[in-house]
């Protein structure tokens, strides 16, 4: 019994040993591809003076210059799990060697092996908005200050943070609005220092800027969501035949100039729906700024009152 026991610990260990293995070897050439769909390139060859100086590798296997993308300047696939080759002729290649952190690369044409190139500008999948993690947002206040009045002097700048453009940065004033709701609740109970329809109407607007909050997060998830390109076929041969270069060219330049409609046409609906959110954040302002309207003029009421 103890050697069965000995023996399936043993090949237990023997496979947790070849899956750590695993795990630290070289990453899929689908991960290579990934990276560099996501982004584009410097590139640098000293050999050839006024030549490219920039690089992007489209879904479609087309290699073209970063600022010129109607151009292809030649045929990329996958070759190692490290290597990209890109054929820029019937029987001329340049052989790109991407570093370990896939931060830049090395390569070489020919005799010339003095390329070389680095991570650019990250490009978004087709229409989609960048995914950016929010800097929770606070909402200023003085030591002793009462609630009632951070809503009388922070209104504007949270009302700014809440319908803030979808492409922009934007801070997350959630956790900070519902934290100020709290309190004015608690104070309109327990030490209000305004009439009841001023905290009413407080609570009113944190409120309005939650359901702002949900509406433009929304509008972000499905901000110019497009159905996503696959890679060709041909872009996954190791071994691309010099005479099928022609035959792949016309192909790639059929599926490239679809690529490029496709992206237009991406790009004209993540223009719409920001001008959209725009016109619905300029309506949405409104109605809270008249909220803060209506919550001063009831603090300023009970002042001169007393």
């Amino acid at each position: 019994m103890d050697s069965r026991r000995i023996r399936t610990a043993a090949v237990m260990f023997l496979w947790i040993a070849l899956a750590a293995r695993l795990a630290a070897a070289d990453p899929p050439a689908g991960d290579l591809e990934r990276t560099l769909l996501s982004c584009t390139w410097s590139f640098r060859n000293p050999a050839v003076k006024g030549g490219i100086k920039d690089l992007r590798f489209w879904s479609d296997s087309a290699a073209t210059s970063a600022g010129d993308a109607t151009t292809i300047i030649g045929i990329w696939h996958v070759t190692g799990p490290d290597e990209v080759t890109i054929l820029y002729g019937p029987s001329t290649a340049i052989m790109l060697t991407f570093h370990a952190d896939r931060e830049a690369f090395d390569g070489e044409d020919g005799a010339n092996k003095h390329i070389k190139g680095r991570r650019l500008e990250a490009l978004l999948p087709k229409g989609a908005a960048k995914k950016m993690q929010p800097v929770a947002a606070d909402i200023d206040s003085k030591p002793g200050q009462s609630q009632i009045d951070v809503i009388s002097s922070q209104a504007a700048s949270v009302t700014a943070g809440v319908i803030v453009p979808l492409d922009a940065t934007a801070q997350d004033h959630r956790a900070a609005i519902i934290t100020l709701r709290e309190n004015l609740v608690d104070e309109a109970v327990m030490r209000p220092v305004a009439p009841a329809e001023a905290y009413q109407t407080a609570t009113k607007l944190c409120d309005a800027w939650l359901v702002s909050l949900d509406e433009r997060d929304k509008r972000l998830a499905s901000y110019g969501q497009t159905r996503p390109t696959t890679i060709l076929g041909y872009s996954r041969k190791s071994n691309l035949q010099a005479s099928d270069y022609f035959r792949y060219l016309r192909e790639i330049a059929d599926a490239h100039r679809k690529e490029l409609d496709d992206w237009r046409q991406a790009q004209f609906f993540i223009d719409a729906q920001k001008k959209q959110w725009n016109d619905r954040g300029t309506l949405l302002k409104q109605g809270l700024d008249a909220l803060h309207y209506q919550v001063v003029e009831a603090v300023k009421a009970r002042a001169n009152a007393q």
